[in-house]
C-alpha cells in the first residue's frame, strides 16, 4: 500500500487544513414519542489538503502521487497531520488533479482526501 507523500519538512499538510468527520445516524421512532438513534454507516473522515510554495520536486511528488493514484484508483495511507494518527484506507476526491505554477518555489495544489473508518 502506497502512503500519501511528504513535504520536504516532514509535513503532509500546510496550514490552514480542513478536516471534517462525519457518520450516518438513523432515528427510530416509537409510539409513544421517544427516539431511539444508532449509527447507520461507518465514520468518514475528510481532508482539504492545500499547499502552495512547493518546490519542483516537491510538487513532481505529489502530482505523480495522484496521476498514479487516478491511474490505478489504489487505495493509500494517510498521516492526519493534525494528530498524527494514520488512516490506511484513504481515496482522492474528484476526477484529477492540477498542479499550478507561478515561478521559482512557487508551485501550489489542492487535494481532497477521504478515509472510511472501520
Amino acid at each position: 500500500m502506497s502512503q500519501f507523500p511528504m513535504l520536504k519538512t516532514g509535513a503532509a499538510a500546510q496550514y490552514p487544513l480542513e478536516r471534517e468527520s462525519r457518520r450516518g445516524v438513523r432515528v427510530m421512532r416509537f409510539l409513544d414519542g421517544s427516539e431511539q438513534r444508532y449509527a447507520a454507516r461507518k465514520e468518514r473522515r475528510r481532508w482539504v489538503v492545500r499547499v502552495d510554495q512547493l518546490d519542483e520536486r516537491e510538487a513532481a511528488a505529489l502530482s505523480e502521487f495522484a496521476r498514479r493514484y487516478f491511474e490505478t484508483l489504489e487505495r493509500f495511507a494517510f498521516t492526519d497531520p493534525a494528530d498524527g494518527s494514520v488512516h490506511p484506507q484513504c481515496v482522492l476526491e474528484g476526477e484529477r488533479q492540477t498542479v499550478l505554477a507561478g515561478g521559482e518555489w512557487r508551485f501550489g495544489t489542492t487535494l481532497v482526501i477521504a478515509a472510511e473508518e472501520g
